[in-house]
Parts: structure tokens; sequence; C-alpha cells
């Protein structure tokens, strides 16, 4: 089963019995069986009519809506875990134990560092005189120190400062291809940074459709604060994956040049104007009066979509089993889901990339 990801913009989306047709403006016609796909995804102004939805919701498809620059703007989740009354009354005990909190936060940012370090050593491998074995002593220590703190600010404090020294050894991987000067967002203003924000905005989605599948409340998490509209506990999740399925992913595609300058182009963005019209920015405060920042090209959206699809998705050959970053998602999230049912937090395990 594979993701349906429609980009060409004013596209319309129609139903025809057991298949989508997809119209777009130059008038050629695509029919897609249902049968085909378990998701769709749009990006930018593709129309979806009320039938095609109607059929999509009948036959449980999801369905998600970007802005064209990859900003999650809604999500139709079909037939969400009814039978999640005793996970969501765990989850909910556990959110008022102080000690849970910080020991979980503990095992999700030692996870994430341990990851971070293994992306480097295996950039590495292929660029041994970038090997920095006082970095990767750092991150070592920063594991071993989350085993002392007290609090969850002090727990953040370990990961933003490890994050900090990671990110800029792992854009340094990529030979100086783009420039690199810290981690910024809201909105992006340089090529990596808009490839970071894109991955990661593709995996919080992911992450909290398996989080919905099991019954749990999104929006309830541990290590990050609630605030309005942050699926909080998907930001939790995801963390020791940010590394394994996004990171790497911008490492080969910018590595092995099949991204470059040509799939960006720069987009000026008004804060003056309506806030549905700003396609390429988080919220119109974010930007300045007037700001051009960087988005990528269609071609530039196509290469990234279809090598994160394969990335979630593998399928053998031999036997037809599917593994993938999709499959670890749901078995992390599941995992997760069963410490916290039958009160043993500690048989949640993190993953943790070999190296």
């Amino acid at each position: 089963m594979a993701t349906l990801v429609i980009h060409t913009q004013g596209t319309l989306v129609e139903a025809r019995s057991h298949h989508l047709r997809l119209v777009i403006p130059d008038g050629l016609r695509t029919e897609v069986p249902l049968i085909g796909i378990d998701r769709l995804h749009a990006y930018g102004k593709v129309q979806i009519t009320t039938q095609a939805l109607v059929v999509l919701a009948e036959a449980g498809k999801e369905v998600a809506w970007f802005s064209r620059g990859g900003r999650l703007r809604a999500r139709l989740a079909v037939n969400p875990a009814g039978g999640g009354v005793a996970v969501r009354r765990a989850q909910y005990h556990a959110a008022d134990n102080p000690v849970y909190a910080v020991e979980l936060a503990q095992r999700l940012v030692a996870a994430k560092i341990a990851n971070q370090r293994a992306v480097l050593l295996r950039a590495w491998r292929q660029r041994q005189d970038l090997t920095d074995e006082a970095l990767l002593e750092r991150l070592s220590q920063a594991i071993n120190r989350l085993d002392e703190v007290a609090d969850l600010d002090a727990a953040r404090g370990v990961e933003g400062a490890a994050a900090h020294a990671y990110l800029t050894a792992w854009a340094a991987s990529m030979a100086g291809i783009f420039p690199w000067n810290g981690r910024n967002r809201r909105p992006p203003r340089d090529p990596l940074n808009l490839l970071l924000s894109f991955g990661y905005t593709l995996l919080a989605n992911e992450v909290q459709a398996q989080i919905e599948a099991v019954g749990l409340d999104p929006w309830l998490g541990f290590l990050h604060a609630e605030r309005a509209g942050h699926a909080a506990l998907a930001s939790d999740l995801m963390e020791p994956l940010r590394p394994v399925l996004v990171d790497r992913l911008v490492l080969e595609l910018v590595g092995h040049r099949r991204l470059g300058w040509q799939h960006f182009e720069q987009h000026t963005v008004d804060a003056q104007r309506r806030p549905e019209r700003l396609d390429d920015a988080d919220s119109p405060e974010d930007v300045e009066a007037t700001t051009a920042i960087p988005r990528l090209t269609d071609e530039g959206r196509k290469i990234f979509l279809t090598a994160w699809e394969r990335r979630l998705v593998h399928e053998d050959a031999e036997d037809g089993t599917t593994t993938g970053g999709r499959k670890l998602i749901a078995d992390q999230i599941a995992n997760f889901a069963r410490s916290l049912r039958d009160h043993e937090p500690e048989s949640y395990v993190p993953h943790r990339l070999r190296t």
C-alpha cells in the first residue's frame, strides 16, 4: 500500500466508483484505483470534491492537506481507535506523574543523541577527513549526563546543546553544497533548513496518525509543553526518529547531488497578505513585511517526496513483507502504548540506529 501524493497545482480530485479521477489543469485525466493506496496527501491548491472525500472515508483512507511549502494544515483521520479508553486513561495518569515524565524524557533524548551520533559515524565513513572524535565524545557525555537530570528543563537543555553541535557537523558532511548558519524555522530561510522542516512535518504526520490509531491522545505529551494546535505527544515520540528518517534522507539527497540549487526558488512573502494565502509561511507574524524565502520547485518536491515514500515503505521482493520507516513508526508507537497500558514504562525502548 502507498501514499498518493498530489502536488500539481490546480489538480481536481473526483470520485468514480472505486477509483479516484485526477484532472490536472491541462485537461489530462488519470484514474487511480482505491485498492492501491492507503492515504492521500494534497499539496497547495489541490481541490478534493465532497464525493471523493466520502469515498476515501468509507474506504478507510486517510487524507492530509499541506501547504505548497509542506506545512501540515489538516488531516482527515478515518475511524480512529475506538478501544483506546484504557490506554488514554493510563496516558493521563502518567502525565500527572513528574517522575515518569522525566524518565521518559531521558530515554527519548538519549536515543535521539545516540542516533545523531550514529548518523555522523555513517556519514564519516565516506568522508573520514571530517571525523571529529571530540564531538563524538561530547555526544556520548551528553547521553551520560541525562542520567543526572532532575527535571524536564534540564533534559531539554542537554538535547538542545547536543543538537547544535550535531547539526553543525551534519551540515559539514555535505561538503558545503548549501550554506549553514544554524537551525532556523517559521519559516526556514535556507535550503537545508527547508528540507529539515519539510521532512519533520512529514514525519510528525506519520507519527500522529499512528498515535491516533492505537487510541492515544496526540495533544498530551511529556517532553514537549502543551500549547494550542501542537500535537505534543507526536513531537515527543518522533524525537529519536528525526535523525534516522529525516536527517539521513537529506544527507543522501544532497550529498549524492540529487537535490541542488536548481531545485529551489526564492519566494517573496508579504506579511500583509491574508493568512490563508501565505502558502509557505507558518503564520503572518513569523515573517517580516516582505521576506524572500526558499521553497522547492515542483521537480524538487517530487524528488523529495518520492525518496521519502521509498524510505517509509520497503517491500521484500521474495516474500512480500513490508519493512521500512512506516513499520518502524507503527512498532514504536505500539510499544509505547503497550508500556502505558500494562503499567511497565521500562518496556518502552526508543529505537536506536546501529552504527
